[in-house]
């Protein structure tokens, strides 16, 4: 067996050709963090939220304005988020920026909520990115 394998090897190394299998990675602490890294991540508006389930109060992306309307946002991930922080950017119908804030975060959660009011009737876009810029998900709701 081994001089099956030198001999493949010194093929491969006699016709230029370089190879290497790299096998994937097992820990956590060596998974790059990028966009991908979020990609099963979800959001969700609500009225509010069961912290004792951790599932909203009543899920919608209609909000019906009285004055003022408090929307819980409930970002959800298969793992943890490996980051500090989560940065909050609400853009309104118009591509206007209606707010931005960002919200610290302990690395290992894997679920936050937060409430976002709104004052304005319109159509608005969440933007959700880690505190080094990467982006996270993208959800948009109706306030009426």
């Amino acid at each position: 067996m081994k001089n099956i394998l030198l001999t493949l090897i010194s093929i491969f190394l006699l016709s230029g050709i370089t190879y290497a299998q790299v096998a994937p990675s097992t820990s956590e602490e060596d998974t790059i963090i990028d966009t991908y890294y979020y990609e099963n991540s979800t959001i969700e508006f609500a009225e509010g939220v069961d912290m004792e389930k951790f599932e909203p109060i009543n899920s919608n992306t209609e909000f019906t304005l009285n004055g003022k309307v408090d929307v819980t946002t409930i970002l959800r991930l298969d793992k943890p988020f490996k980051t500090k922080g989560i940065i909050v950017d609400i853009y309104d119908n118009n591509d206007d920026l209606y707010d931005s804030f960002e919200i610290e975060i302990d690395e290992n959660w894997d679920f936050i909520s937060f409430k976002i009011d709104f004052d304005l009737i319109g159509h608005y876009f969440i933007d959700l990115y880690t505190s080094d810029d990467i982006f996270i998900n993208s959800a948009e709701l109706e306030i009426k």
